[in-house]
């Protein structure tokens, strides 16, 4: 739980190699998505916001990219889980290979949604961390995105690209959600809205760019089962050392 301090305090260092892979096992994503109107949604953005957390080291920078992180569209999934919409500049992982990360950022924050080939939707949980989908955005069309082997545009209800559906109104998004898996959502240990900047680049973004380390996740069969009916493998094809022991 978070008032033991979450997973902060679990991995205060560096996130071992074994909790990155399987990382996954913690995410599951939606079948159903139904956005809120905008009075719930702003109630909800506001719990989010307010939680009470210790902000006394954030810096400037690192509090505008926690305040900016999200935008003002909530969703509902088939289990009654709220999901929240990420704003462009925090989606640019999923999509391309980065460069420098705060000029690309507010680039596609200027270009705006509307011209961000996929939404990224992310759902705090009690812990300091969030689960996260990656969701094409079929509303602009396969010619701006560049990510290969997604499908071709089908429309599905995107209002003008901007938003997933309408209010009140459940989407199907199974066949919209993203699944290569170097673009893919993954399990967040520190999710920026809750935890700040500093703990989630250290324990989500630095072990993804590390990929000579870390390599990449183990994930289960199924993304869409419940969290209680999944367990971890005990070893990875094709090496030697089990997974409880990379670390």
């Amino acid at each position: 739980k978070n008032t033991k301090g979450g997973w902060a305090a679990v991995f205060p260092d560096r996130l071992p190699v074994w909790a990155h892979r399987v990382r996954n096992y913690f995410n599951r994503e939606p079948r159903f998505l139904m956005r809120l109107s905008d009075d719930w949604s702003q109630s909800w953005l506001a719990f989010v916001y307010k939680r009470p957390r210790d902000r006394s080291s954030e810096s400037k920078m690192q509090k505008f990219k926690r305040i900016m992180a999200l935008t003002d569209y909530v969703y509902r999934d088939e289990v009654h889980t709220n999901w929240f919409q990420m704003s462009p500049g925090g989606a640019i992982y999923h999509f391309k290979e980065i460069g420098n990360e705060t000029k690309e950022g507010i680039y596609q924050e200027l270009l705006g949604q509307s011209l961000t080939p996929i939404f990224k939707l992310v759902s705090p949980d009690d812990t300091g961390g969030s689960m996260e989908t990656i969701i094409i955005n079929r509303g602009i069309g396969i010619k701006y995105v560049n990510v290969p082997g997604v499908l071709p545009p089908v429309p599905f209800g995107i209002k003008d690209a901007e938003v997933i559906g309408d209010v009140n109104v459940p989407m199907p998004i199974v066949k919209s959600i993203l699944d290569i898996e170097r673009y893919q959502g993954s399990y967040n240990y520190a999710e920026t809205v809750d935890l700040g900047n500093a703990d989630h680049d250290r324990l989500d973004v630095t072990p993804h760019k590390d990929t000579n380390r870390y390599k990449m996740y183990v994930n289960p069969t199924d993304r869409f089962t419940p969290l209680k009916s999944r367990q971890f493998p005990k070893d990875v094809k094709g090496e030697t050392i089990p997974l409880a022991e990379q670390t």
